[in-house]
């Protein structure tokens, strides 16, 4: 899920795609920040080449609950996308998905 939230991002999949993976209340807060065409993907957001999976790491923080990092490489770059997954009406949704941005300085 956390390639198709990029692919998302970069205006190369449909944001329907996600739609049976999130919950109600993630969904529409990710709306507006998906981009309806490609001309509206910021530079830093486009994808020269699919992103390819480097690590994942999740953490079961209770029985209903578990947060995952995901690592990329993205074209020359790595990204990082960060999930929750809670059980919701005896169904696992994502309920946050979201690319922490760059912090200047940071390593």
């Amino acid at each position: 899920m956390a390639i198709a939230y990029l692919e998302i991002m970069a205006a190369r999949r449909s944001r329907q795609q996600l739609a049976q993976w999130v919950s109600a209340d993630c969904f529409h807060r990710l709306l507006p920040r998906f981009p309806k065409n490609p001309r509206q993907v910021p530079a830093g957001q486009a994808l020269s080449m699919p992103p390819a999976l480097l690590r994942i790491r999740a953490q079961r923080v209770n029985p209903k609950l578990y947060e995952a990092v995901a690592l990329f490489r993205c074209g020359q770059g790595i990204r990082v996308v960060t999930l929750q997954v809670r059980e919701l009406h005896g169904t696992w949704l994502i309920t946050s998905i979201e690319q922490p941005q760059n912090r200047p300085g940071a390593n």
